[in-house]
Order: C-alpha cells, then structure tokens, then sequence
C-alpha cells in the first residue's frame, strides 16, 4: 500500500492488532464558529463547546469520570491541525463536518488506507483491549503515516479501551454494520 510521498510499505489483513496514535477532533456538523464561517480561525477556536459535547456523551458510559481526567493534555483540547485546508479538517476535506454527528466522530478510526482498500464512509470497525470492546467508525480520515502505528484513534476510544499509543488493539471489521459506535459488551 503506498502512502503519499512515503517510500515505504505496509499489508494488514483484519482481524489483527496493532499500535494507534491519539487523534484530535475533527468538526462535526453540530459545530459553530463565531465567525460564521465552516471552520475554525485557530487551532482552538469553540474546541471547548465541542469536547463538552462529546465528554456529556462519554460521561454516560464512564460516569465517574471528569472532563479535566478525560482530556488531560493540551492537545487533547485543540482542533486537529491544519494540513493543507482547515483546522479540525481531514484529509479527505470537508465530508467530515458535512456528514459527521458528534456521536460518531468521538468513535473515530484513522488507517493509511490504499485506494484500493479505503472502507465505504460508515463502516464501522470493532476494537477490543483490556477486555472492553467499542465500536468505531471508518472511511472519512486517511493517516497516520507511522511505521509504528497502524491507524489512529480518538482520545475517548483510548479512554474506554484503557490503552495509549504504545497499547496494543486488536481490531476487525464488525459483522452487524447497523451496531451503533461506543462502548459495546461483546461477552
């Protein structure tokens, strides 16, 4: 699978499991700027609204938890970055805020994806560590391009999970594509 510029290469057959980076936010269709404009002006502009948003909706698998446990590092309060179009814009432009809810883009998974190979926009994956499992959605984000990691996730998808960059998921495309994304018991 070719990735850009990049000269390396990388076959995964799923089920499989693997390294993810911690992804930041992309904006949703619920999101509204100041400025009226689609997209924020800086790399925090309403991110505050928005991960209040999404931490309500986490709070009501994990209770007990608080925003400041939940999204403790800087960047995990920031858009992500501006790559050649907007901050909390993707690779694939502007589909994620035309389409996207705030309850599925929290359940969010990234893989360098080969043309080829790219997932239909909703497909949703089943990722499980730590004997938890949730349901992500794929097929609007290409990335990351790390030898070290097969794909990313969201800071809330770690959270639930127990894991971090450097935890190894298992991952696998989910039989019931009609599953809602979240924290699912599979048992």
């Amino acid at each position: 699978m070719p990735y850009g510029n990049s000269p390396w290469r990388r076959t995964i057959n799923l089920p499989t499991s693997g390294k993810f980076v911690e992804e930041n936010h992309y904006v949703t269709q619920s999101d509204k700027f100041d400025n009226q404009a689609p997209w924020p002006k800086t790399i925090t502009e309403n991110i505050q609204q928005h991960l209040q948003r999404s931490f309500l909706l986490y709070q009501s698998f994990d209770p007990k938890i608080t925003f400041e446990q939940l999204y403790y590092r800087k960047w995990n309060k920031e858009w992500t970055p501006e790559e050649g179009g907007h901050f909390g814009q993707g690779s694939v432009g502007e589909v994620q805020r035309s389409e996207l809810s705030p309850e599925d883009e929290m359940w969010f998974i990234t893989m360098m994806w080969a043309s080829e190979s790219k997932p239909k926009r909703g497909t949703k994956l089943l990722l499980t560590a730590n004997n938890k499992s949730v349901v992500v959605i794929a097929g609007y984000e290409t990335g990351p391009s790390s030898k070290d990691h097969i794909g990313g996730i969201t800071r809330e998808v770690h959270a639930w999970l127990g894991t971090d960059p450097s935890s190894l998921i298992e991952v696998g495309l989910l039989k019931n594509q009609e599953q809602k994304t979240g924290p699912i018991d599979c048992k």
